[in-house]
C-alpha cells in the first residue's frame, strides 16, 4: 500500500472489521483544487478485504476572509464495498468537490455557506477588530 507498514495495515483491517472507522486520503497527496484523477490503491484493498462501504468525504480548506482557514466538508452516499472501486469512488466524489469549488467562488466570505453550519466560532475578521480597536482609541 505504499504509506502504511503491514502491522498497521492489519491493524487498520481489524479495526474495519470491528466496526471502526478508517479515514483515508486515496489521492495520497495534496493536491490542488479540483475533481480527483489518479487514486492509490488503498481505498479498493481496505473495502474488498474488510468488505465494508465506503463514505465518500468531499474536503476543502479556504482561506475566505476570515483570520483563520475554514474546513468545508461535504460528506457522500455510501458505496457498497463491491462498488468501491477507484472508478466508483471518483464517480462519487468529484460531484462533491465541484459543488464546493463552485460555491466557494460564490459564496460571500463574510457568512457561513448555505446548507453550512460553523462548528467553532471563527475568529473575527482583521477589519473588524481594527474598527473595534479605532472606536475604542478615538474614546
Amino acid at each position: 500500500l505504499g504509506v502504511l507498514p503491514t502491522s498497521a495495515t492489519r491493524a487498520a483491517l481489524r479495526r474495519l472489521r470491528a466496526g471502526e472507522i478508517l479515514q483515508l486520503f486515496p489521492e495520497g497527496e495534496l493536491r490542488p483544487a479540483g475533481p480527483v484523477a489518479a487514486l492509490a490503491p488503498g481505498l479498493e484493498f481496505f473495502a474488498a478485504q474488510a468488505g465494508v462501504p465506503v463514505v465518500p468525504l468531499a474536503l476543502r480548506v479556504a482561506l475566505r476572509g476570515a483570520e483563520r482557514p475554514e474546513a468545508l466538508v461535504v460528506l457522500g452516499s455510501p458505496l457498497p464495498s463491491e462498488a468501491a472501486s477507484a472508478a466508483g469512488f471518483r464517480e462519487a466524489i468529484n460531484p462533491l468537490l465541484a459543488e464546493l469549488d463552485a460555491g466557494l467562488r460564490a459564496w460571500p466570505p463574510e457568512a457561513a455557506p448555505p446548507g453550512f453550519a460553523p462548528y467553532l466560532k471563527p475568529a473575527p475578521r482583521f477589519d473588524a477588530r481594527a474598527a473595534r480597536l479605532m472606536r475604542w482609541g478615538g474614546r
